[in-house]
């Protein structure tokens, strides 16, 4: 059993250096010194030795009860070369005939799998199960487990002190991070998602309302959140005070204010045609900075229009953004079930039914299989065309102009909403035969995508009427690799949040806004307009920190916008980690809830978010880890995805 567990250590040795080397860009960027670099093997061998050994013993036994009666070495032998060939045969057919595969976890996972039992049946065979040289491979088993003890020690009791070796096994490791998150889950004894040991940050592993993320009661003596102290009472009655202020004399307040003449809105009640771009990465087009320029058309509105030049999705992805901008909440609040493409509950009152009912006609056309009735996007749409069942693919932004354009003319002389999703920037980056076959990789066949996407838009924007509200604005951005992600959804980092946000309006200031946005403050905006409210009911509210959305209307006739911070966030699902972000002036913090662990970064000095500050800014860390404690206890108003 020895010589067998000796060579189930190798062969994890040997997968915990593939499996490292997998990990590649993601970890260097990601761990901020040597020492936390050098964790990272450290966690994944925590996770991989003990389960080579374990089966490397169990092997040999089984090999031992077998050889009784398989008495031929050579049938043995030929058995465990079999395996060999079939792991690595997997590994060959992945690697020729679907390279693309293999960046899925769970193909990355079999194959990385399928390569440790070949590696450990060639051993076999070549060693005759530990006998030649036999105490040479135990010699060395020995040294490796005096490794699995002191990896173990650390993952167990010491793995909060290297937050980002710990979130590089948990998240991106395709082995070791299922093996780790499968032990997480059996070491949570309550329940709520978090254990008191591997890191998991939980301060009382028997009450499933203490939790890292918690809701914080104040002043009952009870840490609920887990960071470090329980919530002052005087601190909760200070932050509740202008709320408390707001609704006490709210009657006298409308009153007066109301009374006084307010400026006319010239936009009222105009048409609004809401153009939406799906992953167009704001820093890949002409007005974000990118050069040369691959939205000339895009670029040439914009001198014309009000452009929000920090503009954040509520999500990095279709369901999240859309989802939460058509709901006018987080994404976390609406009413939604758990599946993957997730369904919205009918009573959620969406924008459409909002404008439907101040008298606009309500049309959409879409080109995405999620936007469609199936998941609860169509409601208060008098007309909803989904082009994708008839184009047979996602990537028909030339078919949904023609649409849209029919449809602008149908609609002359009324009071419209039209909404045009374009899908074509969207993976895998489509070549279309009239913008020429793009030189080069990923990013250039997504900036020929974005380059026919614009070429398309223009054809929209000259069959707008003159008088409409027009917004531009992409729903989430696209990774190629940046902190090793690729394509979206998979975190709250600027390429994949940072969006483009454009409107247009009659009497509006043009001008670039500086100022962050949230795609949330939509709702709020086009509602606004569609109701002809007065400027004073959209004065944004005193507290600015709970993180709600704001009419944008003052600040397209030219208002300043209010210096507050905003938020976005992931919810957790059967794909996806549990994460929140801030973004207050120069500064972004992150905190991952899943895996208990924060960054910030001064977006002025760092844009690609590569220089964690935790440990070189705790003042400023201090400052907006309370902001986005406070958002999420008293301005999310978070539920759990729950049944239709």
């Amino acid at each position: 059993m020895l010589r067998g567990a000796a060579l189930g250590l190798l062969a994890a040795v040997a997968t915990t250096v593939v499996e490292w080397a997998l990990l590649g860009s993601w970890s260097a960027d990601q761990t901020p010194t040597t020492w936390e670099r050098a964790l990272v093997p450290l966690s994944q061998a925590a996770f991989l030795l003990p389960v080579g050994a374990l089966s490397g013993a169990l092997w040999n036994v089984v090999s031992t009860v077998g050889g009784r009666a398989i008495e031929s070495r050579w049938v043995r032998r030929t058995l465990l070369a079999t395996v060999a060939l079939v792991g690595l045969a997997l590994i060959l057919l992945v690697a020729v005939f679907a390279p693309a595969l293999a960046a899925q976890a769970g193909a990355l996972t079999a194959v990385l799998g399928a390569g440790w039992m070949a590696f450990f049946a060639m051993t076999s065979v070549a060693t005759g199960g530990g006998r030649r040289g036999g105490w040479g491979v135990s010699r060395a088993g020995l040294g490796l487990s005096a490794l699995l003890v002191w990896s173990l020690v650390f993952v167990v009791f010491r793995w909060d002190r290297a937050p980002m070796a710990r979130a590089a096994t948990l998240e991106r490791a395709p082995l070791s991070g299922v093996l780790a998150r499968a032990l997480m889950v059996a070491a949570d004894r309550d329940g709520d998602g978090f254990s008191a040991v591997f890191g998991g940050g939980d301060c009382d592993d028997t009450d499933a309302r203490v939790a890292p993320g918690a809701p914080e009661v104040a002043g009952n003596g009870v840490d609920e959140n887990c960071d470090g102290e329980d919530l002052s009472p005087v601190v909760a009655v200070l932050a509740a005070a202008p709320r408390v202020a707001r609704a006490t004399d709210a009657a006298d307040r409308s009153a007066a204010t109301h009374a006084i003449e307010q400026p006319a809105v010239p936009f009222a009640k105009a048409p609004i045609l809401l153009i939406t771009i799906d992953t167009l990465r704001a820093d890949y087009t002409g007005i974000g900075g990118h050069d040369p320029t691959t939205t000339p058309n895009l670029d040439r509105f914009a001198e014309s229009a009000v452009v929000f030049q920090r503009a954040y999705a509520q999500g990095p992805l279709t369901k999240a953004s859309i989802g939460s901008m058509m709901t006018g909440k987080y994404f976390s609040e609406v009413r939604r079930n758990s599946s993957q493409w997730t369904v919205i509950h009918n009573d959620e009152a969406m924008l459409a039914e909002v404008l439907a009912e101040a008298g606009y006609t309500t049309s959409a056309i879409t080109t995405h299989q999620y936007l469609s009735e199936t998941y609860g996007i169509t409601q208060g749409f008098g007309r909803f065309q989904n082009l994708l069942p008839a184009q047979g693919g996602f990537w028909a932004a030339d078919k949904a102009v023609d649409a849209a354009i029919e449809e602008l003319t149908s609609l002359r002389d009324q009071r419209f909403f039209l909404w045009v999703h374009l899908l074509d920037p969207h993976h895998p980056y489509v070549a279309h035969p009239s913008m020429g076959a793009p030189a080069g990789g990923p990013r250039a066949r997504y900036r020929s995508e974005i380059r026919w996407t614009d070429k398309q838009l223009a054809r929209l924007l000259a069959a707008a009427p003159k008088d409409a509200v027009i917004v531009i604005q992409s729903d989430h951005g696209e990774g190629f690799g940046e902190h090793g992600y690729p394509f979206h959804g998979q975190s709250l980092y600027d390429d994949q949040v940072h969006v483009v946000l454009v409107v247009r309006a009659p009497g509006a200031e043009p001008g670039v806004r500086p100022r962050p946005v949230m795609l949330l403050d939509l709702f709020p905006t086009l509602t606004a307009i569609a109701k002809d409210a007065a400027l004073v009911d959209q004065v944004p509210p005193a507290d600015l920190g709970l993180g709600r959305p704001i009419s944008l209307v003052p600040t397209l006739l030219g208002e300043r916008l209010p210096d507050r911070p905003v938020f976005t966030e992931m919810v957790a699902d059967a794909r996806l980690s549990d994460r929140k972000a801030i973004v207050d002036g120069r500064f972004k913090l992150h905190r991952s809830i899943t895996f208990n662990n924060w960054q910030l970064f001064d977006l002025d000095a760092d844009p690609g978010e590569l220089n964690n500050l935790i440990s070189e800014d705790e003042e400023t860390f201090a400052r907006l880890r309370d902001k986005l404690e406070r958002f999420m206890n008293e301005g999310l108003k978070t539920r759990d995805a729950e049944d239709p």
